[in-house]
């Protein structure tokens, strides 16, 4: 069923919008550019290109299966590729997927921000690629330690266009939340309310949901629920598909998935940073939620507080909101929250779930976890082995206060 709400200052734009649609082939062979996108006239991205603003000097990461550099939309766009130290090979539709959502962000013609620095680090984690490394590798220590790689390498935006049910993600974020880089993710297009299990139900980062550029509704296959932070177009969008032979030569008319809204509030950030250099990954979040476009009702699980507003948000000094996460603590029940939190500062989650960025050290007194990581143990140095637990901390073994 699709929600029939419409977001109110957003509808004001509708003619303008309809009279600017050409009507397309369902399927056609390209032999250059995809060249109009039905989200460039709903999201006004003239008027930016006309403020001057395209993402220069701002570096987003982009975690995909794979991603054809080759294709028109992508050839001339300064992208780096970061291939893991597990090899695999990416199907197709892995392909089209990471092209489509790089191109979200790098397209000369209608990408967001044509100039920032895109790093796109290949994931294995994704279920539609082929690997041929052992299945082994493939677990939430790979996908985890790709954050915190993206985060050393000193990306401020993470994009991350798909979902998953894992309980072993439960310190995924941690990392990038403790440096300030906002991490972005679609909310999932089960047309159903987002489950606590998924990580798109994570504290502390940004979560999108699916909204047509054309009819401005929500879109129906979209996930809800009380993560969902903005809407952005999601769907009728055209993007680049594979022939027969694997290859990226077709023109695709209807694609959507939150997988493609995502990259636009990414662009839409990375843009807002371009403007507002000092501010910082978390004041950008406080900017993003107090400009959306919205209307009287507020907030709702299906749009979250509105529809990205990118004019809002060039417009807005995000110096003036405190430097605080403000999805920190959105489901206490859905971690990160307060109590995971304290675990991992204290140093005793295992390196094995934790993302090893740069600087997280294991303090616990686990010897097994000491033997096989050792250059990043000090064993027995948490600070909750030496410290009282405070008034109201939660009871917990793993942190061993001196009660």
């Amino acid at each position: 069923m699709r929600i029939s709400r419409v977001l109110g200052r957003f509808a004001a734009t509708g003619a303008a919008l309809a009279c600017g649609l050409v009507a397309l082939t369902p399927t056609a062979s390209a032999d250059d550019s995809v060249l109009e996108q039905p989200a460039y006239d709903a999201l006004r991205i003239q008027e930016l290109r006309d403020r001057g603003v395209d993402g220069t000097g701002v570096t987003i990461a982009v975690l995909e299966s794979g991603v054809d550099t080759t294709v028109p939309e992508l050839r001339d766009g300064q992208i780096e590729v970061k291939a893991p130290g597990c090899p695999f090979t990416s199907a197709p539709a892995s392909v089209e997927h990471g092209t489509m959502v790089t191109s979200i962000l790098k397209a000369p013609g209608w990408g967001l921000a044509p100039k920032a620095k895109v790093v796109v680090y290949r994931d294995p984690r994704r279920g539609d690629t082929e690997p041929t490394c052992d299945p082994e590798d493939l677990t939430a220590e790979a996908l985890t330690n790709v954050v915190a790689r993206a985060v050393d390498d000193g990306a401020d935006i993470i994009n991350m266009s798909y979902g998953g049910w894992d309980v072993t993600y439960e310190h995924l974020f941690d990392y990038a939340i403790r440096h300030g880089v906002i991490v972005v993710i679609g909310a999932g297009n089960d047309a159903s309310r987002i489950p606590a299990i998924d990580i798109a139900s994570r504290n502390g980062i940004v979560v999108v949901t699916s909204m047509s550029p054309i009819t401005r509704e929500f879109s129906d296959f979209s996930s809800f629920g009380k993560s969902v932070t903005v809407t952005a177009p999601g769907e009728d969008l055209r993007c680049r598909s594979y022939d027969a032979n694997g290859a990226m030569t077709v023109v695709k008319e209807g694609c959507r998935g939150t997988s493609y809204a995502a990259p636009y509030v990414v662009g839409a950030l990375a843009l807002a940073k371009q403007a507002h250099p000092q501010a910082t990954g978390n004041q950008l979040m406080q900017s993003l939620i107090k400009t959306a476009a919205k209307d009287p009702s507020g907030w709702d699980e299906h749009f979250g507080w509105g529809l990205v507003n990118i004019r809002g948000m060039l417009d807005d000094d995000p110096s003036k909101y405190p430097d605080e996460n403000p999805f920190l603590d959105r489901d206490p029940d859905v971690a990160p929250n307060a109590q995971s939190r304290a675990v991992y500062d204290a140093g005793l989650v295992s390196p094995h779930w934790a993302a090893l960025g740069k600087d997280y050290v294991y303090r616990g007194g686990d010897s097994l976890i000491a033997d096989t990581y050792s250059d990043r143990v000090a064993m027995g140095t948490s600070p909750a082995f030496h410290t009282k637990r405070p008034a109201g901390a939660p009871v917990d073994g793993k942190l061993g206060y001196q009660d």
